[in-house]
């Protein structure tokens, strides 16, 4: 079976993609501040060394341990959007967080009113909030063992004559399709840091990186998987079924 577009754009990107992020975080690092500094970078970091452990579990049959890395790279995506502003508008919020003052989602309602506006489009012509927010509920379920979770360690088999789902449970059980949209997911965190970094510093990155990752943003669009007007959190649930015969990669 071919891989999808996205798959083979995202995965020539992804030694692209930290770098650049880093280079734009660094260029912001001040003497006066220096620890709030390197909040953001940590939390690159930590979302780099997340999405890297959850590719590695996936394609082992791991689906429920992948998502819940991918759950986790969610605070960290704040922070790192909140540490491509400007100083006189990241520093203090990076200390308050540090301090426990202020939470990540504290701070997404503040970039949602202040930054987020200026992003303008997200996969489609969706406001930046809009893309946002079907990222986090497509993650948010999966911040601690639940039914929800559960769902990702059953392997579809098929669909039985009364409609019923057929499933088996094991240890790593592979399921193409479940691999198949944690993979999207995985492209998709990515592609949000590639483009946060080209929205705030496009000067570290090189004209290819931006052609790249726009091309990258129409095969998302153009998944089979994801609908334009379409909530991530049902449409990249677990157990989603198909038709036989229907190619749920990429759309015709």
């Amino acid at each position: 079976m071919q891989a999808p577009a996205w798959f083979v754009t995202g995965d020539r990107m992804k030694s692209q993609v930290f770098p650049a992020a880093l280079a734009a975080l660094r260029s912001l690092e001040t003497r006066d501040a220096f620890h709030e500094s390197l909040v953001p970078e940590a939390a690159l970091f930590h979302l780099s060394d997340s999405l890297c452990a959850s590719m590695l579990a996936n394609p082992a049959g791991q689906h429920s341990v992948a998502i819940s890395l991918l759950r986790n790279c969610l605070e960290a995506l704040t922070l790192v959007d909140l540490g491509l502003q400007r100083n006189d508008y990241r520093l203090s919020r990076l200390g308050q967080w540090n301090r426990h003052e202020r939470t990540a989602g504290d701070i997404r309602r503040d970039l949602e009113r202040d930054v987020w506006p200026r992003y303008k489009q997200g996969l489609w012509e969706e406001p930046w909030s809009q893309l946002f927010g079907n990222l986090a509920r497509a993650l948010h379920p999966y911040a601690h063992y639940s039914p929800e979770l559960m769902g990702w360690q059953m392997a579809s088999v098929r669909m039985d004559n009364a409609g019923r789902g057929l499933v088996r449970l094991g240890p790593s059980e592979y399921d193409p399709l479940k691999a198949t949209r944690i993979t999207l997911l995985h492209t998709l965190v990515l592609w949000t840091v590639g483009k946060l970094t080209v929205l705030n510093a496009e000067s570290h990155c090189p004209v290819s990186f931006v052609e790249t990752l726009e091309t990258l943003r129409g095969q998302l669009g153009n998944s089979g998987l994801l609908f334009r007007e379409g909530d991530w959190g049902v449409e990249l649930m677990p157990h989603v079924w198909f038709k036989e015969g229907v190619d749920w990669r990429e759309k015709a």
